[in-house]
């Protein structure tokens, strides 16, 4: 009798081969491990890309944008309540939404190893630096925002994959490449790629292509314009030119 897999269980990549046409893919859990076969390779497991990186591709970050964040409760009451919320700082920038079930996210993106991560990865610190904003403090004076337990700091910058695809595989999504969140494609990105990943898959088995250059040569022009993007998302700000985090990204 085949095995019965429990594939919601914490497995990591231990291992990737390629032997008699096949990929043999060796997954770990605490107390478990399962080898699976497959003709072709997808990596959408996100930055970590744990496909690409055992088989040789390298990851680099143009940026250090972190992010810290916290959820809250919230009544929205407001005219401005159901709308997502930026503003700039001289150490990044702040963001606010609503999020289902009568619930806020409070996020502030700043560069790792600037001051504000000391207090940016702290809800205490993060909160009290939320009201020194004035009209983020508003904001959240009129959805009477309450923090709750939940929170989180995570990367968020920019970074890419050296190669994308090779013999039998592909990375999709943030797997291959991570976009800034100021840009709103994270989102497109990982829908659009996988998409694309997927058309890509069944010309290949098909027989209609022999290797994912088009579909590398799709996430290059993508890649390009999103590089062009950020520099004007950025340049639109002028103040605090003199600060580490503004200054980084306007000598891109």
């Amino acid at each position: 009798m085949p095995k019965v897999v429990n594939y919601t269980a914490p497995y990591t990549v231990s291992d990737v081969k390629y032997q008699d046409d096949v990929w043999h893919v060796l997954l770990k859990s605490a107390d478990d491990e399962i080898t699976v076969t497959a003709k072709l390779l997808i990596d959408a497991a996100g930055r970590a890309c744990p496909i690409a990186r055992k088989l040789g591709a390298k990851r680099t970050a143009t940026d250090k944008l972190v992010c810290g964040y916290l959820v809250g409760r919230e009544v929205p009451q407001s005219t401005d309540a159901g709308f997502s919320y930026i503003e700039a700082s001289p150490e990044g920038w702040w963001y606010s939404a609503p999020i289902p079930d009568d619930r806020r996210i409070l996020a502030f993106f700043t560069d790792t190893g600037l001051p504000a991560t000391q207090w940016a990865l702290n809800p205490e610190g993060l909160i009290q630096h939320a009201y020194k904003q004035a009209s983020l403090a508003a904001l959240l004076d009129r959805c009477q925002f309450q923090a709750t337990e939940e929170s989180g700091y995570h990367a968020a910058h920019t970074s890419t994959l050296d190669t994308k695809y090779g013999n039998q595989w592909l990375a999709t999504g943030d797997a291959a490449m991570s976009l800034d969140p100021l840009s709103s494609q994270g989102i497109f990105n990982g829908l659009y790629t996988g998409l694309y990943a997927a058309l890509n898959a069944d010309k290949w088995f098909s027989g209609q292509i022999t290797d994912f250059r088009d579909y590398n040569q799709q996430l290059d022009n993508i890649e390009t314009a999103y590089r062009q993007h950020y520099d004007e998302w950025y340049g639109l700000q002028r103040r605090w030119q003199d600060q580490p985090f503004w200054s980084a990204r306007h000598k891109r």
